[in-house]
């Protein structure tokens, strides 16, 4: 089952404020976190441009390319941007690949967990929104996440580009499609 990016018009005002008052909209676009069925999807602090094989992101990260000390610093601002809203968030989840593992964590909202789903899809964009929508439908109604992932997976859910460290919040209600609430980035 395919859902359709809806967005509304109160997403385009809310992109439309952020431009104005970075600081101002991210809060704003956060309260709409209180609400249920929405979430958040942030792509890993770090760029995903790196040459790099799909597998060589995953498992051991003792050796691979870390967060560098600007990117580190982007998810720290951002996780303080989530507490200084009030918004709980229930889940926290990353893909396997290093650079989100060290993000979400670095993000100190809560424990993260591992999540397959939010791996980049190496063939379709279809499958990459197919599981990220399923993982959504499997939550609690009460359950607000946050999902660290990466720029494809967030495209094929939203149709929405997106810059390291970028967030994108969304509702999505049962027998809905999914609504772009507003995009923010700590910086």
């Amino acid at each position: 089952m395919t859902k359709v990016v809806k967005l509304k018009t109160i997403g385009l005002f809310l992109i439309g404020l952020l431009a104005a008052s970075s600081g101002r909209a991210d809060e704003q676009i956060l309260q709409f976190m209180e609400d249920r069925w929405t979430h958040a999807l942030m792509r890993q602090a770090g760029d995903e441009a790196n040459g790099e094989p799909l597998a060589l992101g995953r498992a051991n990260c003792v050796d691979k390319r870390a967060l560098d000390r600007r990117q580190r610093n982007t998810a720290r601002r951002l996780g303080q941007v989530f507490e200084r809203s009030g918004v709980h968030i229930d889940v926290l989840a990353t893909s396997e690949w290093c650079r989100s593992i060290e993000t979400a964590k670095t993000l100190e909202l809560r424990p993260v967990s591992i999540e397959p789903a939010l791996n980049p899809s190496a063939s379709d964009d279809t499958d990459a929104s197919e599981r990220i929508l399923e993982l959504l439908d499997s939550m609690r109604r009460s359950e607000t996440a946050l999902f660290v992932t990466h720029s494809t997976n967030i495209k094929a859910l939203t149709a929405r580009d997106t810059i390291p460290g970028e967030v994108v919040v969304i509702r999505m209600r049962p027998g809905e499609e999914l609504e772009v609430i507003g995009i923010f980035k700590p910086d």
